[in-house]
Formats: C-alpha cells, structure tokens, sequence
C-alpha cells in the first residue's frame, strides 16, 4: 500500500501509471546532448544515519562543484552509487531515500517527487550491497553549479540505523 502512494506522489498523472497489485506502467521522459566532462568525487569512509523523524540531511562525501560551459541551458546526468553496509544495531526497517540537490534546490523530478530508495536497509545480511541510480536533471544555466546528495533514513517508520561506505558521485556536463 505505501508503495501505491509514493507512486502517486511520484507520478502525479493517474492517466499514466496502471496499479493492478503492481506497476505495470510508468511514464517515461527522454533527453539527449553532447557530453565532453565529468566532475567525480569518491568518498571510502561509514556513514551512519539513525533516526525516527526522516530528516532529510546532506551524505558526507557527496558534494562536488562543476562548471557548466556553453551558452543554452542544458540537462545535466548526475550518477551516485553507494556501498550500502550492514550497521551494527540496525533493523530490517531501516532505509534511505536519495535526492540530488543542486544550488540548493532539487533540480530533477525524482527528487522533487520524494527521491528514490537506494537502499531497502535489510540489516539481517552480509551488507546490503551496492546501488546506484542515475539523475536526469531539468536544464541549468552556463555556470559555476554545487552538486550534493540528500539522504532521509528509516523511511520504512522503523528505528534501525542506515550505513553507506563507499560511495560516488558524477556530474557528466558541457
């Protein structure tokens, strides 16, 4: 049932998103340009969250500054991938929603929608592996631009604690 009403919020179209006991069809948008940089950051150290109120805070680590060259405004693609670690006192209701932030605004419709779950937090394994997603940004101007991601843990309303080790961050730009 949550995962209707995230979907909801997610896809503010009913029209586009078909719910029979799952998703079976979701809308989709495409873009497409030169890309001739990057800008990447790598983070190795844990990072752990706990808390029961889903404050959304920045993740150490992943922040990075980038130059946007040209005259148009254009989209940018912002990669994060994370080693989701097992926490030592977690719960299997942990979890982590992510948003890409930048100038200090959500700047994509996955974030301004409510993120997207990198991690599903199952504490009782070895780790909960490695997950990414790929940001798809609305264009921005020519420029100087910060790039950071937001993190909110127990998202799934429990008390356990969220870990990230390894992680990155890459701004793909003109």
């Amino acid at each position: 049932m949550w995962q209707q009403e995230r979907l909801r919020r997610i896809v503010r179209e009913p029209a586009l998103v078909a719910i029979l006991g799952s998703v079976t069809t979701i809308a989709a948008c495409g873009v497409s340009g030169p890309v001739s940089k990057f800008t990447a950051v790598l983070a190795d150290d844990v990072q752990c969250r706990t808390s029961s109120d889903n404050t959304v805070a920045p993740m150490p680590g992943t922040s990075l500054s980038f130059t946007r060259e040209g005259a148009d405004t254009a989209g940018v693609i912002v990669s994060f991938v994370g080693n989701w670690t097992n926490p030592s006192g977690g719960g299997p209701a942990s979890g982590a929603f992510i948003f890409l932030e930048i100038d200090g605004q959500r700047q994509d419709t996955t974030s301004t929608n409510g993120g997207v779950l990198a991690s599903p937090g199952l504490s009782n394994t070895v780790g909960n592996g490695t997950h990414g997603f790929n940001f798809v940004t609305n264009p921005l101007p020519p420029g100087d631009h910060m790039a950071r991601i937001l993190w909110a843990d127990n998202v799934l309303n429990g008390t356990g604690t969220i870990c990230v080790a390894e992680r990155s961050l890459v701004v793909y730009h003109d």
